[in-house]
């Protein structure tokens, strides 16, 4: 803050005011905004005025001085008219203006001289020049001091890694630059910029960074800070895996397939442990977040080389060592538009964002969920983001509402309390061509939760459509990026795959989809005196039997909870075959694999099941869009997919020609995956053994079908998709040293395609 300084009428004698006092001394502050302003809060003491008289100079730093000296000389007036004002005058009324004293105020130069009232403020409040106040024959003066530039905030990552670049978090007060300056003891000058790249020579050594703070020539004094732990090295081999695949995955010729788009996305994860509502703070806004506690009497490997993940100094949950590979692998994908979900404040804020940008992209984050673009290729035009739940209430979403209020009431309060976002960004190409409309989205991860997470797309898509700028300059291209959190068998064609994919890629689903009843227990309490639960799958009334499956291949797997009555035996309708009634094979599909084989038809649900149900036809359109006329039978058999898909009508309808979507892994390799070739088009990307990020191994234990790549097909058509890399670099374990997520980054290449005619 600046020393004001006061005195009596003659300058010489000036001395400076005790700062500590400051409600009673006048304040002269310019901040590096370039706002100047002068605060009396009491000057009464020391000039007559009325306490408490406030004296601003609010303004901007180029406007003439005299103008800003003229608005502190008619505050002061006013204040001493009101003191001065007779008893009994109302507001408005003015006393004799006569008897009041003669007030000025003035600059006088580091000389004494007073200052040309039409040069700037800026160059005006300088230090050395004075402040002259007179109210009639007092004058009080003040020296003018400016605050010295000053580093109120300094922080650098926990570790640092060679090779990698690594940045440092400062925040300054009255200054207009820094100059950094890192060193290790044996390179005493690595970088005199933000950000520094240790070299091999730094492993095992301290890194240091040194910031001084500077407005114009005035030096503030430097601040320095050591990273907590000393530079370390991951060794080559951890790191290979994930530069072969994103090398291999950017050696693919874009020019020659006519590729003019790369998207990537990718859920970062977290971090193990993390808070149960970490989704509902949206925004980590106050303090150190659950991924920055760190032990700082941990120790560093020996010879300063990271070889596992015990030996890491600190937990590989938290962000400081996985925000360096995240980083490493955004700027290896190189891709136009990448889509981030499970992103912390810290580690975009205050490390991907800077470093991103300078290096050409563009960055945004909303809540979890972040976008990041080459400025070169992508022009931002603007970005919006929406509470899922807050979408029900709109217009175009009055059939699912109606839905929601004629079902059992904890299906809506579980909806409406979900705190997902949906974010969506529009972007110019610089080269030209469409505009293009990026959608991000993390649906709601219950395992049960099918049918929810299909309403929060279809609401999310909805809303897209409505957005005021979707088509401001024609039908954009739309891309849908995010972690579904998507389940169960991969076959296309089925009468099991989960209703999200189903929605996006032929538009609609009928209301007797089977994820309508795998989650119809979802939101109900659970009942009291079940040791072992399956969530969301529970049958809240009173049961006279149990289903006497297990709930996993092991012999100490729990029974499932639910009711046997409900499906008129010993086993509840998440196991029993609708066709047959006997056990099925999956308990997300409708029927056995005997009944699915032979195309057996579904009955009706029984009532006792129905009641309370939530069961609504999700359209991506809405109400008060042309809504497609697609199928008007129960859209759950394999032929009719196919024959919807291929023949292009069924029983004289028209296939949906609103808003079409396709995923970009239709053109992914088969040759990595464990299932038979020969199919059509998956949505699957890897399986493991194993269970990330616990560990636990069982057979086919890790399905992974939860992050996706959706595309407009009107103009758009993936030619590459990268491939999972080999199995045996996870090492049994996800996140790792070179896979730093639970999640893999889904990355594709898109060409253009001639629109074709509407009809």
């Amino acid at each position: 803050m600046p020393e004001p300084a006061a005195c009596g009428e003659d300058p010489k004698k000036r001395q400076y005011c005790d700062v500590t006092s400051r409600e009673r001394q006048l304040q002269v502050e310019f901040t590096v905004q370039g706002q100047v302003w002068v605060d009396a809060a009491a000057l009464a003491g020391a000039t007559g005025l009325p306490a408490p008289t406030i004296v601003t100079l609010n303004r901007d730093g180029s406007e003439e001085v005299g103008k800003t000296l003229t608005r502190a000389q008619k505050t002061s007036e006013k204040a001493l008219q009101r003191a001065r004002q007779p008893p009994g005058k109302g507001k408005g009324k003015k006393g004799n203006s006569s008897e009041l004293p003669a007030i000025s105020v003035q600059i006088l130069n580091s000389s004494g001289v007073a200052v040309d009232h039409h040069l700037p403020s800026a160059s005006v409040f300088v230090d050395g020049a004075t402040l002259l106040l007179s109210v009639g024959k007092n004058v009080h003066c003040w020296m003018i001091r400016r605050d010295r530039p000053a580093v109120s905030f300094l922080a650098v990552p926990e570790i640092s890694l060679v090779g990698f670049p690594t940045i440092c978090k400062v925040d300054t007060v009255h200054a207009d630059r820094c100059e950094f300056l890192w060193d290790a003891p044996s390179n005493s000058e690595l970088s005199n910029a933000i950000e520094c790249t240790p070299t091999s020579e730094c492993r095992g050594l301290p890194l240091t960074v040194t910031v001084t703070p500077w407005r114009g020539q005035a030096q503030g004094d430097a601040v320095s800070m050591t990273c907590t732990h000393p530079v370390l090295e991951v060794v080559p081999e951890m790191l290979k895996p994930l530069d072969d695949r994103v090398t291999q995955f950017s050696r693919a010729d874009r020019a020659s397939a006519g590729a003019s788009l790369r998207v990537v996305s990718y859920n970062v994860q977290w971090g193990i442990g993390s808070p149960k509502d970490k989704l509902a703070s949206h925004v980590y806004s106050k303090g150190h977040s659950f991924s920055e506690q760190v032990d700082p009497d941990a120790c560093s490997p020996p010879d300063g080389f990271l070889r596992s993940v015990a030996d890491l100094p600190v937990p590989l949950e938290t962000r400081h060592y996985r925000q360096y590979t995240l980083l490493r692998e955004i700027l290896g994908w190189d891709a136009d538009v990448t889509c981030l979900q499970e992103l912390t404040p810290p580690m975009h804020d205050t490390f991907l964002s800077p470093l991103l940008r300078s290096r050409g992209y563009g960055t945004s984050r909303s809540g979890e969920l972040g976008v990041c673009w080459q400025t070169k290729s992508l022009q931002l035009q603007g970005e919006a983001s929406w509470v899922v739940g807050e979408l029900l209430d709109d217009p175009c979403n009055r059939d699912i509402r109606a839905a929601f209020e004629a079902a059992a009431p904890h299906s809506q309060t579980y909806f409406r309390g979900l705190p997902h976002l949906g974010q969506v960004a529009k972007f110019r190409r610089v080269g030209g061509g469409k505009d293009l409309v990026v959608v991000n989205v993390h649906l709601v991860m219950e395992k049960f939760a099918e049918q929810f997470r299909a309403v929060q797309l279809a609401l999310i898509m909805r809303r897209v459509q409505r957005w005021s700028l979707y088509n401001s300059g024609g039908t954009p291209d739309v891309v849908v990026c995010g972690d579904f959190n998507t389940r169960g068998p991969d076959e296309e064609f089925t009468s099991h795959v989960e209703a999200t994919l189903l929605l996006l890629r032929f538009g609609v689903v009928e209301a007797n989809h089977p994820s309508f009843v795998l989650g119809r227990h979802v939101g109900r309490p659970k009942p009291q005196g079940h040791r072992h639960t399956m969530p969301g799958a529970l049958d809240g009334s009173p049961t006279t039997s149990q289903c006497h499956v297990k709930l996993g291949g092991d012999a100490w797997a729990p029974q499932c909870p639910n009711a046997g009555t409900e499906a008129g035996g010993t086993v509840c309708w998440d196991h029993a075959c609708r066709s047959c009634s006997k056990v099925k094979d999956d308990f997300r599909q409708a029927r056995c694999n005997s009944c699915e084989r032979e195309d057996a038809p579904l009955p009706p649900l029984p009532a006792e099941v129905e009641k309370g149900m939530f069961r609504c036809r999700l359209d991506l359109q809405g109400v008060d869009l042309p809504v497609p006329s697609f199928i008007e039978s129960p859209i759950c058999s394999k032929a009719d997919y196919r024959n919807a898909v291929r023949a292009g009508a069924l029983g004289g309808k028209v296939v949906q020609k609103g808003l079409t979507l396709d995923s970009a892994r239709r053109v992914l390799p088969r040759s990595h995956s464990g299932f038979s070739p020969g199919a059509e088009h998956k949505y699957s990307f890897f399986t493991v053994d194993f269970h990330p990020p616990s560990g636990n191994k069982r057979p086919h234990a890790w399905v992974e079908l939860r992050d996706h790549i959706f595309f407009s097909t009107c103009n758009l058509a993936p030619v590459h998709c990268a491939a999972p890399p080999p199995i045996p670099s996870f090492a049994g374990q996800l996140p790792g040293l070179t896979w730093t997520s639970d999640h893999l980054a889904v990355a594709a290449d898109f060409r253009n395609v001639r629109e074709a005619p509407e009809e």
